[in-house]
C-alpha cells in the first residue's frame, strides 16, 4: 500500500453518506439516448464517458465489475461515479477520469467507513492513479473485515469503542494500527512487528505518544474497560491487545483485497 502518495481522511471522522449504495433516479427524465446495462444515457458522449470509467475501474480490479450509480443520466451528471463490486464488497468510485480520483467504502460493521484519495504524480497515467486509489481502498476494507470478522476481538467497552483497523508490511516488519474513541478522546494503538507497542492520543492541537511502561499502562486501562465483564487481570492488557492485533493482521493478509 503506497501510503506516501495516498491521502486518507482524518482518523475518527466518518466519511460515509456522500453516495448511498443504492440506485438513484434524477428528477428529470430524457428519452431517446443510448442504453447501457439497462441504464439510459442522455447522449452517446455520456455513455462513452461511463464506458471509459468502467474500463479504468475494472482494469484496476481484475475480476470486479463497475456499474452506474444512477438509473438515468442528464448531460450535467458526473457519469464516472459508479459502484465497483470486488472481493465481495461494494465501493463507490468517483473521478476515474481525473487526476484526483477517490474511492469510498461504508462498512457493514460498527467500524467507520473511509475514503481513499489518490493525487496524480507528474506524468502519471489515469490508469495508474485510479489503480492506486482502488488498491488502497481494497486493502483497508480487508483490514476492517479482519478485525470485525472475529467475535473474540474487542469492539466496544463501557466508555470506549473501536473505530478502525489497518495493517501493512514495511520491509521485514509489519505495522498495525487500531483506532478507538474513549470517553470522547481519540487514541491509536500501534503495534510494530518486530518491535514494541505504543499508544498515540490525537487531539485537535497536538499528538501525544506513549511508549514502554507508559504505553502498557494505557493498554491496561483500555483492556480493563473493554473486558471488564470478562475478568481482565491487571497487568495483562498490553499482551491482550498485541495478541488480538497480531491475529487480525494475519487474517487480513489472507483476504483477496489485502494486496489490491
Amino acid at each position: 500500500m503506497n501510503t506516501a502518495i495516498q491521502a486518507r481522511v482524518t482518523r475518527g471522522v466518518p466519511t460515509g453518506g456522500q453516495f448511498a449504495s443504492a440506485i438513484k433516479s434524477p428528477p428529470t427524465v430524457s428519452l431517446g439516448g443510448p442504453v447501457v446495462e439497462g441504464v439510459r444515457f442522455d447522449t452517446a458522449a455520456d455513455a462513452e464517458r461511463f464506458d471509459a470509467a468502467r474500463k479504468l475501474a475494472e482494469a484496476a480490479a481484475p475480476g470486479g465489475s463497475f456499474h452506474p450509480a444512477f438509473t438515468r443520466f442528464r448531460a450535467d451528471d458526473q457519469t464516472d461515479i459508479g459502484f465497483l463490486e470486488v472481493d465481495g464488497r461494494t465501493f463507490t468510485v468517483n473521478g476515474t477520469g481525473t487526476d484526483q480520483p477517490h474511492v469510498s467504502y461504508e462498512s457493514d460493521s460498527a467500524l467507520q467507513g473511509f475514503r481513499i484519495e489518490a493525487v496524480a504524480l507528474p506524468g502519471e497515467s489515469q490508469q495508474s492513479v485510479v489503480g492506486r486509489a482502488i488498491a488502497g481502498a481494497r486493502h483497508d476494507a480487508a483490514c476492517l473485515q479482519a478485525w470485525t470478522g472475529d467475535e473474540s476481538h474487542w469492539m466496544a467497552g463501557d466508555e470506549a469503542h473501536v473505530t478502525g483497523f489497518v495493517t501493512g508490511r514495511r520491509g521485514d516488519g509489519r505495522r498495525s494500527e487500531l483506532s478507538l474513541v474513549w470517553d470522547g478522546r481519540h487514541f491509536d494503538i500501534i503495534l510494530d512487528e518486530p518491535g514494541g507497542t505504543q499508544v498515540e492520543e490525537v487531539t485537535a492541537d497536538e499528538l501525544h505518544r506513549y511508549k514502554g511502561t507508559d504505553a502498557d499502562r494505557w493498554l491496561d486501562m483500555l483492556a480493563n474497560d473493554f473486558d471488564e465483564d470478562g475478568g481482565h487481570a491487571w497487568g495483562t492488557g498490553a499482551d491482550n491487545w498485541r495478541a488480538q492485533m497480531t491475529d487480525a493482521a494475519d487474517c487480513a493478509e489472507q483476504d483477496p483485497g489485502y494486496r489490491g
